[in-house]
């Protein structure tokens, strides 16, 4: 059976990272996330859930039949090493919410084309054929939210190259108010409405003390 701890533990873990996400959404210009800090928020964010949840929990009873502090450490290390090595793909990406797919575009475009000519538009994202490297770009217009990843000839370098470009030009690029933040600040709320009174439900006091209540209640 899950603990006090664990439970306040996994559901906070959630509830912080939606804060942290209405934040990004709620905010005057778009926010540009570097591809490993935007995987270890998520990976903060769900792993509570996936530690100590139905998963984490029949995995510890497996290898650890009643587990203590200590082995659940060594189960949230091997879960954060097996993510580490998910994470690989991210070192070549950047996330930028609260962001329109036409104001990514212009941005992109005046970051690229000067350039030396180099990079040219493709359907997906930009592209220099000459030194083999490019970019990808995928949006959601209904999360406000882009992915672009670098692939080819050294693509953390241009990653990384192309991030403090996108930082600086974005904070001149004003956003619209935008309901994305406002549904991640909602969700937060709820989960942590939930969270709270299912932690009371599961207290024995607590349920005596609701039965008595509703005994109490006409035609109860």
């Amino acid at each position: 059976m899950i603990s006090h701890w664990h439970y306040a533990f996994s559901v906070g873990l959630l509830v912080l990272y939606l804060v942290i996400l209405a934040r990004w959404h709620g905010g005057r210009y778009p926010r540009v996330v570097s591809g490993p800090a935007d995987f270890a928020f998520l990976t903060f964010g769900i792993g509570g859930l996936v530690l100590f949840g139905p998963i984490g929990q029949t995995l510890a009873r497996i290898l650890f039949d009643k587990p203590n502090a200590l082995d659940w450490l060594a189960l949230a290390s091997g879960m954060t090493l097996a993510a580490l090595l998910i994470s690989r793909r991210a070192w070549r990406r950047l996330v930028v919410y609260h962001v329109d797919a036409a104001t990514l575009d212009r941005v992109l475009e005046e970051l690229l084309t000067p350039d030396a000519g180099h990079f040219v538009r493709t359907i997906h994202g930009f592209e220099d054929p000459v030194r083999r490297k490019g970019i990808r770009i995928e949006v959601s217009s209904h999360w406000m939210t882009a992915t672009i990843e670098a692939y080819g000839h050294e693509p953390e370098r241009l990653i990384h190259a192309l991030e403090g470009g996108l930082v600086d030009r974005l904070r001149t690029r004003s956003s619209l108010p935008s309901k994305v933040g406002e549904l991640f600040l909602a969700g937060s709320a709820l989960i942590l409405l939930l969270g709270t009174a299912g932690w009371l439900l599961a207290q024995p006091q607590a349920l005596a003390a609701l039965r008595g209540f509703i005994e109490r209640l006409p035609g109860g």
